[in-house]
């Protein structure tokens, strides 16, 4: 034994790659369900942010995000506004994707994960050199 994997375990490594990356996200989900149930079960009141929250929260991200760009060029990062804008482009991106999938169905999850990550990957060449 030894080398490297075959073609037919690699397939069957990224498939599950992706199916596990779902189960994360599933899991991920239920621990806060029961975290916020707990912490209802034990007294506290949630509450839903209210329109002045949801502007400072606005505000911070926007000078967060002005703190990110000027510590990037302080490091040497050419472009971090760039980096920025995809990244935010990349994050919408997801959020439409997952717009529509139950984010508590592992299977849809993988099969979108796996539709949109893994196979897109040269599976024969990615991790192989």
């Amino acid at each position: 034994m030894g080398g490297l994997p075959s073609e037919a375990s690699r397939n069957v490594l990224f498939d599950q790659m992706a199916y596990y990356l779902a189960q994360h996200r599933v899991e991920f989900d239920k621990d806060v369900e029961k975290a916020v149930s707990a912490a209802k079960d034990g007294g506290m009141e949630i509450f839903e942010p209210n329109q002045a929250l949801t502007e400072a929260l606005a505000k911070f991200v926007t000078a967060d995000e002005a703190v990110l760009i000027e510590s990037a060029k302080s490091r040497g990062i050419e472009n971090p506004e760039a980096l920025l804008a995809d990244y935010k482009r990349i994050v919408d991106r997801w959020a439409a994707l997952l717009a529509d999938v139950d984010h508590g169905d592992t299977d849809a999850l993988a099969a979108l994960a796996k539709a949109e990550i893994y196979d897109k990957l040269d599976r024969a060449n990615y991790g192989m050199n």
